[in-house]
């Protein structure tokens, strides 16, 4: 919201973008914000370089314009489950992951994460599905496809294109 009371349906250059939270041009504070948005598809860059801009998506602009608070969950859920990370393991873990030992486990030695990486992935993992209110019964449209069940109703979530394993770095 602070985004767009900033700087409405304009594109804002990138280096500004972070003054809609009160943070300094370019700090790596907004720019971690401005990532983490983006991930979730919740906004747009656009251009490169010094050109770069960055603008709210359609889904943040349907958040933010939504009446309904069942149109902004659908939102947040489909929003949860964009970057690629949380996209890869919901279909393993979903609301209920194992338990932590268990999961540091599997990221640091199947999945390349660091010691420090894995823990930090967990609390966003975990924090994130909380936040989204995601049920086990929410699915990524890709699990979709490949799930022979069809005797519960799911909630199709489309997968972000491209998707592909990639160690998560904080």
């Amino acid at each position: 919201q602070q985004f767009g009371g900033e700087f409405g349906r304009h594109p804002a250059p990138y280096e500004e973008a972070g003054l809609a939270w009160g943070m300094e041009e370019g700090s790596s504070q907004a720019n971690r914000y401005l990532a983490a948005l983006t991930s979730f598809g919740l906004l747009d860059y656009n251009g490169s370089g010094k050109d770069r801009t960055v603008s709210i998506s359609e889904s943040g602009r349907t958040y933010l314009r939504a009446q309904q608070d069942s149109i902004k969950k659908d939102v947040l859920k489909v929003a949860a489950l964009k970057p690629k990370q949380i996209a890869f393991f919901w279909p393993q873990w979903g609301a209920d992951r194992p338990p932590k030992e268990v999961c540091i486990d599997d990221l640091v030695l199947k999945h390349g994460f660091t010691d420090t990486s894995a823990p930090q992935f967990l609390k966003v993992y975990d924090e994130t599905v909380a936040y989204a209110g995601l049920a086990s019964s929410d699915r990524v449209a890709s699990q979709i496809d490949d799930d022979d069940e069809e005797d519960e109703p799911v909630q199709e979530i489309p997968a972000e294109e491209g998707s592909r394993r990639e160690p998560y770095v904080a």
